[in-house]
């Protein structure tokens, strides 16, 4: 997985509707060229910390689908309940420290080219 890079964007064209609601393109403006670029330095700066965030809302989502034991009908005891919430934290900071390292390698990877 290769990181993006900032390049400086060219201008293009851009598709609007004419009068008779047609699609055309027209030569993008100054103002939607800088608007462009701007969306795109954004994109390239906050992407690893993007990419983080994705990764944590995707492990969290899993986690919520599959914890049966916190429903209010379950039928562990408090005590058995107590003991899985402990376990899937500590599954939770593993699935955290895997995560480090594939960025880890990544960014060893990305620098070292």
């Amino acid at each position: 997985m290769a990181l993006p890079t900032k390049k400086t964007l060219t201008r293009g064209k851009v598709s609007v509707r004419n009068e008779n609601f047609e699609r055309v393109l027209v030569d993008e403006s100054d103002e939607e060229l800088a608007l462009r670029q701007s969306l795109h330095n954004a994109y390239i700066e906050n992407y690893v910390e993007n990419t983080i965030n994705s990764f944590n809302t995707m492990i969290d989502d899993v986690h919520k689908s599959f914890d049966w034991t916190q429903l209010v009908d379950t039928t562990l005891t408090e005590d058995s309940q107590k003991k899985f919430t402990d376990y899937r934290a500590n599954l939770k900071k593993y699935e955290y420290l895997v995560l480090l390292l594939f960025f880890w390698f990544i960014f060893w990877g990305w620098f070292c080219r």
